[in-house]
Protein backbone atom coordinates (compact mmCIF):
# COMPACT_ATOMS: atom_id res chain seq x y z
CA UNK A 1 0.00 0.00 0.00
CA UNK A 2 1.59 3.30 -1.01
CA UNK A 3 2.40 5.76 1.73
CA UNK A 4 2.00 9.52 1.39
CA UNK A 5 4.52 12.06 2.62
CA UNK A 6 3.02 14.87 4.61
CA UNK A 7 4.78 18.21 4.23
CA UNK A 8 4.85 20.56 7.18
CA UNK A 9 5.37 24.27 6.56
CA UNK A 10 7.83 25.67 9.11
CA UNK A 11 8.17 29.19 7.77
CA UNK A 12 8.39 31.48 4.77
CA UNK A 13 11.43 33.36 3.46
CA UNK A 14 11.53 36.46 1.25
CA UNK A 15 14.48 37.97 -0.62
CA UNK A 16 15.14 41.48 -1.98
CA UNK A 17 16.39 42.32 -5.52
CA UNK A 18 20.00 41.97 -4.27
CA UNK A 19 19.23 38.34 -3.34
CA UNK A 20 19.49 39.05 0.39
CA UNK A 21 17.21 37.42 2.94
CA UNK A 22 15.01 40.27 4.20
CA UNK A 23 12.03 38.49 5.73
CA UNK A 24 11.57 35.28 7.70
CA UNK A 25 8.12 34.28 8.94
CA UNK A 26 8.13 31.30 11.34
CA UNK A 27 4.93 29.29 11.64
CA UNK A 28 2.28 31.09 13.74
CA UNK A 29 4.70 33.90 14.64
CA UNK A 30 5.13 37.49 13.57
CA UNK A 31 7.33 38.11 10.54
CA UNK A 32 11.00 38.94 11.13
CA UNK A 33 12.24 41.77 8.93
CA UNK A 34 15.97 42.21 8.36
CA UNK A 35 17.89 45.39 7.52
CA UNK A 36 21.50 45.49 6.36
CA UNK A 37 24.40 47.93 6.46
CA UNK A 38 26.26 47.04 3.27
CA UNK A 39 26.73 43.27 3.66
CA UNK A 40 26.25 43.08 7.45
CA UNK A 41 22.99 42.52 9.31
CA UNK A 42 22.27 45.61 11.41
CA UNK A 43 18.64 45.45 12.60
CA UNK A 44 15.78 42.98 12.99
CA UNK A 45 12.13 43.84 13.59
CA UNK A 46 9.57 41.34 14.88
CA UNK A 47 6.27 42.83 15.97
CA UNK A 48 7.01 45.43 18.65
CA UNK A 49 10.53 44.10 19.26
CA UNK A 50 13.55 45.70 17.61
CA UNK A 51 17.08 44.35 17.96
CA UNK A 52 20.05 46.27 16.57
CA UNK A 53 23.75 45.45 16.31
CA UNK A 54 26.38 48.11 17.09
CA UNK A 55 29.60 47.43 15.19
CA UNK A 56 32.67 49.25 13.89
CA UNK A 57 33.95 47.92 10.57
CA UNK A 58 33.97 44.14 11.18
CA UNK A 59 34.16 44.34 14.98
CA UNK A 60 30.98 43.54 16.92
CA UNK A 61 30.54 45.83 19.93
CA UNK A 62 27.05 45.64 21.43
CA UNK A 63 23.41 44.71 20.91
CA UNK A 64 20.39 46.87 21.73
CA UNK A 65 16.86 45.54 22.18
CA UNK A 66 13.73 47.71 22.23
CA UNK A 67 10.50 46.05 23.31
CA UNK A 68 7.73 48.58 23.67
CA UNK A 69 9.01 51.25 26.07
CA UNK A 70 11.69 48.96 27.52
CA UNK A 71 15.27 49.11 26.27
CA UNK A 72 18.13 46.75 27.18
CA UNK A 73 21.73 46.64 25.98
CA UNK A 74 24.44 43.98 26.03
CA UNK A 75 28.14 44.29 25.36
CA UNK A 76 29.48 41.56 23.08
CA UNK A 77 32.85 39.84 23.43
CA UNK A 78 34.04 38.08 20.28
CA UNK A 79 37.01 36.12 19.01
CA UNK A 80 39.08 36.95 15.92
CA UNK A 81 36.46 35.38 13.67
CA UNK A 82 33.55 37.46 15.07
CA UNK A 83 32.00 34.55 16.99
CA UNK A 84 30.13 35.95 20.00
CA UNK A 85 31.64 34.36 23.11
CA UNK A 86 30.07 36.47 25.85
CA UNK A 87 27.08 38.79 26.20
CA UNK A 88 27.36 41.17 29.18
CA UNK A 89 24.14 42.87 30.29
CA UNK A 90 23.54 45.12 33.29
CA UNK A 91 23.40 42.18 35.70
CA UNK A 92 25.96 39.55 34.72
CA UNK A 93 27.93 38.03 31.83
CA UNK A 94 26.45 35.21 29.78
CA UNK A 95 29.12 33.00 28.19
CA UNK A 96 28.36 31.25 24.91
CA UNK A 97 30.02 28.13 23.55
CA UNK A 98 30.11 26.44 20.15
CA UNK A 99 31.30 23.24 18.57
CA UNK A 100 34.10 23.70 15.99
CA UNK A 101 31.42 23.89 13.28
CA UNK A 102 29.26 26.42 15.12
CA UNK A 103 26.49 24.45 16.83
CA UNK A 104 25.18 26.03 20.03
CA UNK A 105 22.30 25.27 22.44
CA UNK A 106 18.97 26.84 21.35
CA UNK A 107 18.66 28.85 24.57
CA UNK A 108 21.80 30.81 23.66
CA UNK A 109 19.86 32.45 20.83
CA UNK A 110 18.01 34.50 23.48
CA UNK A 111 21.30 36.08 24.60
CA UNK A 112 22.73 37.24 21.27
CA UNK A 113 21.21 37.88 17.86
CA UNK A 114 24.46 36.83 16.15
CA UNK A 115 26.42 33.67 16.82
CA UNK A 116 29.14 31.64 15.12
CA UNK A 117 31.48 33.82 12.99
CA UNK A 118 29.12 36.74 13.55
CA UNK A 119 26.35 35.11 11.50
CA UNK A 120 22.64 35.09 12.31
CA UNK A 121 21.28 31.57 12.99
CA UNK A 122 17.87 30.76 11.59
CA UNK A 123 15.18 31.07 14.33
CA UNK A 124 13.44 27.89 13.11
CA UNK A 125 16.20 25.45 12.10
CA UNK A 126 19.29 26.90 13.77
CA UNK A 127 21.11 26.83 10.43
CA UNK A 128 23.19 29.77 9.18
CA UNK A 129 22.12 31.63 6.02
CA UNK A 130 25.59 32.37 4.63
CA UNK A 131 25.97 34.95 1.90
CA UNK A 132 22.98 36.80 3.41
CA UNK A 133 20.74 33.92 2.38
CA UNK A 134 22.59 32.27 -0.50
CA UNK A 135 23.02 28.85 1.18
CA UNK A 136 22.09 27.31 4.49
CA UNK A 137 24.91 25.80 6.54
CA UNK A 138 23.93 23.05 8.99
CA UNK A 139 26.28 23.13 12.04
CA UNK A 140 25.00 19.76 13.27
CA UNK A 141 25.72 17.90 10.03
CA UNK A 142 28.81 20.14 9.50
CA UNK A 143 27.93 20.73 5.85
CA UNK A 144 25.72 22.81 3.57
CA UNK A 145 22.18 21.78 2.73
CA UNK A 146 22.57 22.54 -0.98
CA UNK A 147 25.46 22.35 -3.48
CA UNK A 148 27.68 25.30 -4.35
CA UNK A 149 27.12 26.83 -7.79
CA UNK A 150 30.91 27.43 -7.99
CA UNK A 151 31.67 23.69 -7.70
CA UNK A 152 33.26 21.49 -8.84
CA UNK A 153 35.41 23.41 -11.34
CA UNK A 154 35.40 26.87 -9.76
CA UNK A 155 36.58 28.29 -6.43
CA UNK A 156 33.98 26.23 -4.58
CA UNK A 157 36.19 23.13 -4.81
CA UNK A 158 35.43 19.53 -5.67
CA UNK A 159 33.18 18.90 -2.68
CA UNK A 160 30.18 21.15 -3.27
CA UNK A 161 28.71 20.55 0.22
CA UNK A 162 31.79 20.91 2.47
CA UNK A 163 32.28 23.85 4.84
CA UNK A 164 35.74 25.50 4.68
CA UNK A 165 37.17 22.23 3.31
CA UNK A 166 37.07 20.74 6.80
CA UNK A 167 39.05 23.57 8.49
CA UNK A 168 36.48 25.64 10.44
CA UNK A 169 38.93 26.76 13.15
CA UNK A 170 41.41 28.67 10.97
CA UNK A 171 38.98 29.59 8.18
CA UNK A 172 35.49 31.02 7.84
CA UNK A 173 32.94 31.35 5.04
CA UNK A 174 30.75 34.45 4.95
CA UNK A 175 29.72 34.11 1.29
CA UNK A 176 28.51 30.52 1.07
CA UNK A 177 30.99 29.98 -1.76
CA UNK A 178 34.63 29.96 -0.63
CA UNK A 179 36.59 29.74 2.59
CA UNK A 180 38.62 32.71 3.83
CA UNK A 181 41.67 32.36 6.04
CA UNK A 182 41.58 34.23 9.32
CA UNK A 183 44.14 37.07 8.85
CA UNK A 184 44.84 37.38 12.59
CA UNK A 185 45.57 33.69 13.16
CA UNK A 186 49.24 33.97 12.25
CA UNK A 187 49.71 37.21 14.22
CA UNK A 188 48.17 35.69 17.33
CA UNK A 189 50.48 32.71 17.03
CA UNK A 190 53.48 35.03 16.74
CA UNK A 191 52.66 37.35 19.65
CA UNK A 192 50.90 34.79 21.83
CA UNK A 193 53.67 32.23 21.99
CA UNK A 194 57.25 32.54 23.10
CA UNK A 195 59.52 31.16 20.35
CA UNK A 196 61.84 28.33 21.27
CA UNK A 197 65.64 28.92 21.15
CA UNK A 198 65.83 26.86 17.99
CA UNK A 199 63.12 28.89 16.26
CA UNK A 200 64.83 32.13 17.27
CA UNK A 201 68.13 30.80 15.89
CA UNK A 202 66.53 29.90 12.57
CA UNK A 203 65.06 33.39 12.27
CA UNK A 204 68.48 34.93 12.98
CA UNK A 205 70.08 32.86 10.24
CA UNK A 206 67.41 33.64 7.70
CA UNK A 207 67.55 37.38 8.43
CA UNK A 208 71.35 37.59 8.31
CA UNK A 209 71.55 35.45 5.18
CA UNK A 210 69.17 37.79 3.38
CA UNK A 211 71.21 40.80 4.54
CA UNK A 212 74.49 39.32 3.26
CA UNK A 213 72.99 38.28 -0.06
CA UNK A 214 71.54 41.77 -0.50
CA UNK A 215 74.96 43.29 0.21
CA UNK A 216 76.65 40.98 -2.28
CA UNK A 217 74.12 41.92 -4.94
CA UNK A 218 74.75 45.62 -4.28
CA UNK A 219 78.53 45.15 -4.46
CA UNK A 220 78.07 43.12 -7.61
CA UNK A 221 76.39 46.06 -9.32
CA UNK A 222 79.04 48.46 -8.03
CA UNK A 223 81.99 46.33 -9.18
CA UNK A 224 80.39 45.72 -12.54
CA UNK A 225 80.29 49.48 -13.06
CA UNK A 226 83.85 49.90 -11.79
CA UNK A 227 85.13 47.20 -14.16
CA UNK A 228 83.62 49.04 -17.12
CA UNK A 229 85.27 52.30 -16.02
CA UNK A 230 88.65 50.59 -15.69
CA UNK A 231 88.38 49.12 -19.16
CA UNK A 232 87.35 52.48 -20.63
CA UNK A 233 89.88 54.82 -19.01
CA UNK A 234 93.06 52.73 -18.76
CA UNK A 235 95.42 53.85 -21.56
CA UNK A 236 98.87 53.00 -22.80
CA UNK A 237 100.35 56.24 -21.35
CA UNK A 238 99.92 54.67 -17.90
CA UNK A 239 101.90 51.42 -18.25
CA UNK A 240 102.73 51.15 -14.56
CA UNK A 241 99.09 51.54 -13.60
CA UNK A 242 97.58 49.50 -16.40
CA UNK A 243 98.88 46.15 -15.18
CA UNK A 244 97.66 46.69 -11.62
CA UNK A 245 94.29 48.14 -12.57
CA UNK A 246 93.68 45.37 -15.12
CA UNK A 247 94.20 42.84 -12.35
CA UNK A 248 91.71 44.71 -10.20
CA UNK A 249 89.31 44.72 -13.13
CA UNK A 250 89.41 40.94 -13.30
CA UNK A 251 88.83 40.69 -9.56
CA UNK A 252 85.90 43.07 -9.81
CA UNK A 253 84.37 41.04 -12.63
CA UNK A 254 84.77 37.86 -10.59
CA UNK A 255 83.04 39.47 -7.61
CA UNK A 256 80.29 40.87 -9.82
CA UNK A 257 79.54 37.42 -11.18
CA UNK A 258 79.50 35.91 -7.65
CA UNK A 259 82.17 33.35 -8.61
CA UNK A 260 84.83 34.43 -6.14
CA UNK A 261 85.13 31.97 -3.24
CA UNK A 262 83.43 33.40 -0.17
CA UNK A 263 85.18 33.83 3.14
CA UNK A 264 84.81 30.93 5.55
CA UNK A 265 82.30 32.82 7.68
CA UNK A 266 79.94 33.38 4.76
CA UNK A 267 80.40 29.78 3.64
CA UNK A 268 79.34 28.63 7.10
CA UNK A 269 76.36 30.96 6.97
CA UNK A 270 75.24 29.48 3.65
CA UNK A 271 75.55 25.97 5.07
CA UNK A 272 73.48 26.91 8.11
CA UNK A 273 70.88 28.59 5.93
CA UNK A 274 70.54 25.47 3.80
CA UNK A 275 70.03 23.46 6.98
CA UNK A 276 67.18 25.76 7.99
CA UNK A 277 65.48 25.24 4.64
CA UNK A 278 65.66 21.45 5.06
CA UNK A 279 64.60 21.77 8.73
CA UNK A 280 67.72 20.07 10.03
CA UNK A 281 66.93 18.81 13.54
CA UNK A 282 70.62 18.71 14.53
CA UNK A 283 71.11 22.47 14.28
CA UNK A 284 73.40 23.80 17.03
CA UNK A 285 72.23 27.18 18.34
CA UNK A 286 75.71 28.01 19.72
CA UNK A 287 77.16 27.43 16.29
CA UNK A 288 74.55 29.79 14.87
CA UNK A 289 75.53 32.60 17.25
CA UNK A 290 79.23 32.06 16.56
CA UNK A 291 78.78 32.27 12.81
CA UNK A 292 76.55 35.33 12.95
CA UNK A 293 79.06 37.10 15.19
CA UNK A 294 81.86 36.58 12.65
CA UNK A 295 79.93 37.86 9.63
CA UNK A 296 81.32 41.14 8.32
CA UNK A 297 80.47 43.28 5.34
CA UNK A 298 82.31 41.71 2.37
CA UNK A 299 84.44 43.29 -0.37
CA UNK A 300 84.64 46.93 0.73
CA UNK A 301 88.29 47.37 -0.30
CA UNK A 302 87.46 48.47 -3.85
CA UNK A 303 84.96 51.18 -2.94
CA UNK A 304 87.30 54.27 -2.85
CA UNK A 305 88.28 53.91 -6.50
CA UNK A 306 84.75 54.49 -7.68
CA UNK A 307 83.74 56.82 -4.85
CA UNK A 308 86.38 59.46 -5.63
CA UNK A 309 86.40 58.98 -9.39
CA UNK A 310 90.09 57.99 -9.66
CA UNK A 311 89.43 55.95 -12.79
CA UNK A 312 88.11 58.84 -14.88
CA UNK A 313 90.37 60.18 -17.65
CA UNK A 314 90.71 63.68 -16.15
CA UNK A 315 92.13 62.16 -12.96
CA UNK A 316 94.91 60.03 -14.50
CA UNK A 317 97.60 61.85 -12.53
CA UNK A 318 95.78 61.27 -9.26
CA UNK A 319 95.22 57.66 -10.26
CA UNK A 320 98.97 57.12 -10.82
CA UNK A 321 99.72 58.69 -7.46
CA UNK A 322 97.23 56.51 -5.64
CA UNK A 323 98.35 53.31 -7.34
CA UNK A 324 102.08 53.98 -7.00
CA UNK A 325 101.68 54.25 -3.23
CA UNK A 326 100.34 50.70 -3.18
CA UNK A 327 103.01 48.06 -2.61
CA UNK A 328 101.27 45.68 -4.99
CA UNK A 329 101.87 47.94 -8.04
CA UNK A 330 104.34 46.41 -10.45
CA UNK A 331 106.30 48.52 -12.94
CA UNK A 332 106.63 47.33 -16.50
Amino acid sequence: MPTSTREILLGRYHYDPLDRLVDCTPLEQAAIQRYYCKTRLSTELQGTTQRSIVQHDDQLLAQQQHEGDKMTASLLATDQQRSVLNALNANQPHPLAYTPYGHRPPENALLSLLGFNGERPDPVTGHYHLGNGYRQFNPVLMRFNSPDSWSPFGDGGLNSYSYCKGEPVSHYDSTGHIRIRNPLKGLLNIFGRKPSPKTAGLKKIDKRYNEVMTQLEAYGKQHRKAAKEVKRYTHSEMPEAQHYVSGKQREMEIIANHTQPMRNEIKNLKILWRNTQTKNKNLDIKQVDAVLKDIRTPHTEYTPYTKYGYLKSKNHTETKKQLSSNQNVRSI
